[in-house]
This record gives structure tokens, C-alpha cells and sequence, in this order.
């Protein structure tokens, strides 16, 4: 799960360091971080797309984004042995959610008072 991960993260790292290096003309002296060698590329994307350049990186903002919860849902599929329960019990224990369950059986909820407060609390001015 972890090379599935890394094999997720790097060419997206890879890509967008590029796109926001290229983009800004950000080039350190190498023609393939050049403003140039940006347009030429996504002229050639937009060509093969059948797209104009300029919604080319749009649509892979939203293949990205896509890819990535698919990736960060299956991730949490895989390891949910290790979050489900603590979120659970963390969802439980909050007021609100006994405030929400009470009233929506049509139960008058608790008022809140200094005991019943979850959190820090400020003294009285």
C-alpha cells in the first residue's frame, strides 16, 4: 500500500513542481523548465486532446483529483482497522452528537453548563 502511495505521489509531485516552475518561467538555466518548452507542450496536449491549451491543465486538475481520492479512499478502506474505531469513539463522545441524537428523537437536549462543556473553559468575567 505504501509503493501504491509513493507510485501515486511522485509523478503528481513531479508534474506540478514542473507545471508551477515552467508556468512562472522558473528555469535555473534548464530549456525544460522554460516558459517555451511549457507551451509547446500543452499546444502539443491541447492538439492531441482536441482541446484548447489553456483547459489542459484544468482537466488534469480534475483527472488529479479524481485519481487521488480513488487512491486516498482505497487507502482508507485498507487501513481502516487502525482509524475506524478511534474515530468512532471520538464522533461519540463529542456533545454535539448527543445533542443532535437527543433532538432528533424529539428529546429536549441538555442545557450547557460548565460540567457538560467539552474543552477549555474561561472563567466567568
Amino acid at each position: 500500500m505504501r509503493l501504491l502511495i509513493i507510485l501515486w505521489a511522485f509523478p503528481l509531485i513531479f508534474f506540478w513542481g514542473w507545471y508551477g516552475l515552467s508556468y512562472f518561467d522558473i528555469n535555473f538555466g534548464i530549456a525544460f523548465l522554460s516558459r517555451h518548452t511549457h507551451n509547446v507542450i500543452f499546444a502539443l496536449y491541447g492538439q492531441i486532446l482536441g482541446m484548447p491549451p489553456g483547459e489542459v491543465p484544468w482537466a488534469l486538475v480534475k483527472v488529479f483529483a479524481f485519481d487521488s481520492l480513488l487512491v486516498l479512499a482505497l487507502a482508507a478502506w485498507r487501513w481502516r482497522k487502525s482509524w475506524y474505531p478511534q474515530t468512532k469513539t471520538w464522533l461519540m463522545t463529542r456533545q454535539w452528537v448527543v445533542e443532535l441524537q437527543s433532538s432528533s428523537i424529539g428529546v429536549r437536549p441538555p442545557e450547557l453548563s460548565q460540567e457538560n462543556l467539552i474543552g477549555p473553559v474561561r472563567p466567568a468575567e
